[in-house]
């Protein structure tokens, strides 16, 4: 009986490695019909919760919103405009001071929602899922 680790066995080994069981057409292949399956995904509209900031007369005021638009816009929105910080007076806006926290302003949901909508065109806000009030001196910490 021969021996089998001596130098015929790894020619043998060599030709058993990975590059002969898995055809690179079928990579190619798989490759293309992954990015197709992308394309249809991000064609769809998807509604998901994005984190915009507003500044209000230098003071930033984090706001959670609902948006809907497609994959493509949400993609680009999170890698891209993420950061992005939305400036406004407080002039601008229909605020109200709060009769429940002193010192506090009540913003209007809607004019926020108008404002952050017009800054992100690409994105329809639905809603905000955050509260609206605004405090424009904020006590050092």
């Amino acid at each position: 009986m021969a021996d089998k680790s001596g130098p015929g066995r790894s020619k043998c080994a060599k030709r058993f490695s990975i590059r002969h069981l898995i055809s690179p057409v079928f990579i190619v292949v798989l490759a293309i019909s992954l990015f197709m399956w992308l394309l249809t995904k991000l064609s769809h509209s998807y509604t998901t919760d994005i984190a915009v900031t507003v500044t209000i007369d230098e003071h930033p005021f984090h706001v959670e919103c609902v948006a809907r638009g497609t994959g493509y816009s949400l993609l680009y929105y999170n890698i891209f405009e993420r950061n992005r910080v939305i400036a406004v007076r407080l002039g601008d806006m229909a605020a109200t001071p709060s009769t429940v926290n002193p010192g506090y302003y009540v913003i209007s949901p809607s004019v926020l929602q108008q404002i952050i909508s017009r800054n992100i065109s690409n994105l329809q806000i639905v809603s905000l899922s955050t509260a609206t009030e605004f405090n424009p001196n904020p006590s050092p910490e």
